[in-house]
């Protein structure tokens, strides 16, 4: 990861955090082993694990599920984390991980792949051979939400 979308990701990070916190729950950061290991961020009132997820290049009406990570190991949506986060413009849309899981299981099952990204195939980048994403609607999140969080 660039530090540049390191950084982006740490910011969106925080933002959450304020925008769950304005709504009174206590929040603590994920150790950097918590992060690289258990692919959560976040820790509202001390027990819900959070993963936040930027928008990723500019574009709020998909979002990027991670399968398997850049080394071939299972990715954020079999991570630790109890719930992902996903950044859009005005909104965080916080879908529960096995309601996430169920989604994807359910619209990726003919397992197609595709060099570039499509919606609901799997995916990876040409210099990173061992991962594998889906690319989905954000309106699809908003289906399966547990909460809208306004920023």
């Amino acid at each position: 990861m660039s530090k540049e979308n390191l950084i982006k990701g740490r910011l969106t990070e925080k933002l959450f955090a304020e925008t769950v916190r304005k709504l009174g729950f206590y929040t603590t950061e994920a150790t950097l082993d918590e992060d690289r290991h258990g692919h959560f961020d976040l820790i509202i009132s001390t027990h819900i694990k959070v993963d936040v997820k930027r928008i990723k290049c500019n574009d709020e009406n998909h979002a990027y599920i991670e399968l398997k990570n850049v080394q071939g190991n299972l990715g954020s949506l079999y991570g630790d984390a109890d719930y992902f986060a996903f950044e859009t413009k005005d909104y965080f849309i916080m879908v529960k991980k096995l309601e996430l899981q169920e989604f994807i299981a359910d619209k990726c099952k003919a397992k197609e792949r595709c060099t570039r990204p499509e919606l609901y195939k799997l995916y990876n980048r040409a210099d990173k051979p061992l991962e594998r994403t889906v690319l989905i609607p954000t309106l699809d999140l908003c289906y399966i939400a547990d909460h809208i969080f306004k920023k």
